[in-house]
């Protein structure tokens, strides 16, 4: 009875999931400019004329409350004290979460209120190279996705009872591919993307200094804590080994002392 609900549950979440990442992949590089065709699909640009109005301050309000709003219940939903509380079924648990998570990533790209006056313009050498980054970026990100187990990520292994189905990588505590180089390849990825910025505008330097203040935020007080509760002395000899976000990089935050799977 439960796949009855379970099935149309993860397949929502999936595809929800899936669309609001890409989504605020497009959103960043104001991709509608250059293929306006996407807006079909993917109707929202960080520096958006349309939403353009209002003072910054208030914009700043506004575009704070509804990422914040966003990272509250993606860490939240991703809390084992606050699974307890749910006691959902695991066949629903995931689903439910990728599906929250999606919701609100779009009411915040829904609601943005663009601030794009330029701060800066970088050197056309340097925009080729911002764009390469870019591209490197969300490539590492969705095939980090695959170096755990994308579809137990994103729920469907759960919520469709896929069993081993398009498994290719071993249960438990995986450090293989990715995993293997830093203990969060899927941040990794974010941080690519946040931070090659073609074009310094207000909006796109206010967005990457507060998701990835939230990223570090969540892995160091939340995410690693638990990991370190769950798993154990194996994690944290990892941890000793392995950088979080910047592969060779040993120095990096976290990578010693901080208190495998991302949010």
């Amino acid at each position: 009875m439960i796949r009855l609900i379970s099935i149309p549950v993860a397949l929502a979440g999936y595809i929800y999931g899936l669309w609001s990442i890409f989504a605020f992949t497009f959103f960043l590089i104001n991709a509608q400019k250059f293929s306006p065709a996407l807006s079909v699909i993917f109707p929202y640009s960080i520096d958006d004329e349309s939403t353009n109005f209002g003072q910054t301050g208030d914009k700043m309000m506004n575009n704070a409350l509804f990422f914040g709003l966003w990272a509250f219940f993606h860490s939240l939903f991703a809390r084992p004290g606050f699974k307890q509380i749910l006691n959902l079924p695991k066949e629903l648990e995931r689903p439910i979460y990728c599906f929250q998570s999606g919701f609100f990533l779009h009411q915040a790209l829904k609601n943005w209120q663009s601030m794009p006056v330029v701060l800066f313009e970088p050197p056309e050498m340097l925009k080729n190279f911002m764009i390469g980054g870019y591209v490197i970026g969300v490539l590492w990100l969705v095939s980090s996705t695959f170096a755990i187990d994308h579809f137990e990520l994103f729920g469907l292994r759960q919520g469709l009872g896929m069993g081993n189905l398009l498994k290719f990588v071993p249960d438990g505590f995986v450090t293989i591919l990715h995993y293997r180089l830093v203990r969060h390849p899927i941040m990794t990825g974010f941080f690519m993307m946040l931070f090659s910025i073609v074009e310094f505008t207000a909006g796109r330097v206010f967005i990457a200094a507060f998701i990835a203040s939230y990223i570090l935020f969540a892995i160091k007080f939340l995410e690693e804590p638990d990991l370190v509760s769950e798993i154990g002395p194996t994690y944290e000899e990892y941890m000793k080994r392995t950088p979080s976000f910047i592969p060779f990089l040993k120095s990096c935050p976290f990578s010693k002392k901080s208190l495998n799977k991302d949010e």
